[in-house]
């Protein structure tokens, strides 16, 4: 979390909240969440470390990995068999409008804005913890 508030922070003419908050959403594994791609982060990690996912063709086994504008998530065509998966897939998730999604395929349209980010945390606060 201190890398990625060191990373924000450095971004000049930008809220460092807003920026904070982008660089944790476009994470892979979050991404695959918010696809509705798997019920949770933990199975969405899992689910990139074994290699079941693909971003632009390419396997990507890094969690952590920041998607960008314009790339392509996908899954490879056996994940749909796994049970969580097939569980998460059928049931209609709420899609944030700075994704788009085609069955096993999801695009990142723009970069997630503050406004269209559900967060259960004070942001505020950790900025002032990791300010110190």
């Amino acid at each position: 979390m201190k890398t990625y508030f060191k990373q924000a922070r450095n971004i000049e003419n930008e809220p460092t909240d807003e920026v904070l908050l982008q660089i944790l959403e476009s994470r892979l594994d979050n991404v695959l969440y918010r696809l509705g791609f798997c019920p949770n982060r933990r199975s969405a990690r899992q689910l990139v470390v074994h290699g079941k996912v693909l971003v632009d063709g390419q396997k990507v086994t890094i969690p952590s990995y920041q998607v960008g504008v314009g790339q392509v998530v996908s899954l490879v065509g056996r994940a749909e068999n796994i049970p969580q998966i097939k569980q998460a897939l059928e049931e209609e998730a709420a899609i944030p409008s700075w994704l788009e999604k085609k069955a096993l395929v999801g695009t990142v349209k723009e970069k997630p804005q503050k406004d269209n980010v559900e967060v259960a945390a004070d942001v505020s606060a950790v900025i002032e913890f990791y300010s110190r």
